[in-house]
Order: C-alpha cells, then structure tokens, then sequence
C-alpha cells in the first residue's frame, strides 16, 4: 500500500491518498470518503461513494475539439468523467509530464495540475519523490480533480 500527502496552500493535510493494486481510496483521518476501483475488462475506473454507491465513470475519450487545438503539436490523451445523471467533466493533457487540464461540459477550465520541483526538505516528515501543484476554481468539487488525475495516472494508462 502506498499513500500520497495532499496538502493545501496553508501546508494543512485535508485529506489522504492511498493507492491499493486496481483502487484508490480518499481518507480524511480514519473515514473514507470516496474511492475509485478500475474495471479493467472495460478500461473504466468507477468512482464509488464512501458506502460503496456508484458515483460516476472515468472513460478514455470526449470533448474532440480540445484534443486537436491547433497549439499542441500531438493530440492530448483525453479522459472523461461522467456521472450517472449525466454530469462531465473532461481532463486533457500530457499525462506523462502531468501538464493536465480539467474541463467542464461548456469547455470552461476548472482545474489544471502541473508537476513542480519537490518543496519538502530534508527536515520535514517523509522524502517527496515529485510533487504537483494542484489549481481549482470555485466551486469545483476537488476529490473530482484528485481523482481523475490519480485514476488515469495510476489505474489507467493512455
């Protein structure tokens, strides 16, 4: 079992990470919260409550227009969650580099990850191998974010 730190800009621990082999599941101190599971046969993450209720799918594809601007020298990867009342959000980007941006269904940006130059130092708890910076816009629910990133980061692979 391997666990990420989440941090917020005040250095506060909100929330944990902890990837399992095909899971992820989001933890604020002993309660989980949610937790997504990939379905491999399907090449899907589900993204489950904290009662194990079905929330919503993480698919690869959607929002063609973005993948192909003419900016990008190479289509991005592009995954979508969707929910089961028909609620999207679509994540674009290079995932290798973890340049990712989020979209909601009016093409609007509502959160974006970037990978950044480690800031722990050797003084402070655990060895911080790479580290993100993790942009969300008002009243975007940021467990969405957190996960789609995770999801295709480390239960999917485009």
């Amino acid at each position: 079992m391997k666990s990420l730190q989440v941090l917020d800009a005040e250095g506060n621990n909100p929330v944990s990470v902890e990837l399992q082999v095909g899971r992820t599941i989001l933890r604020r101190e002993d309660l989980t919260l949610a937790q997504c599971v990939s379905v491999p046969v399907v090449n899907e993450v589900q993204f489950l409550r904290s009662n194990g209720e079905y929330f919503a799918k993480l698919v690869q594809g959607g929002l063609g227009e973005l993948t192909n601007c003419p900016n990008h020298e190479e289509p991005l990867a592009t995954w979508t969650i969707q929910t089961h009342v028909g609620v999207a959000w679509f994540f674009f980007g290079d995932f290798g580099s973890s340049a990712i941006e989020v979209r909601d269904n009016l093409g609007r940006l509502v959160a974006k990850a970037q990978k950044i130059e480690g800031t722990m130092t050797s003084d402070q708890p655990g060895k911080v191998d790479k580290a993100y910076l993790l942009r969300i816009a008002p009243m975007m629910d940021g467990s969405i974010a957190i996960f789609g990133i995770l999801a295709v980061n480390n239960l999917l692979k485009p």
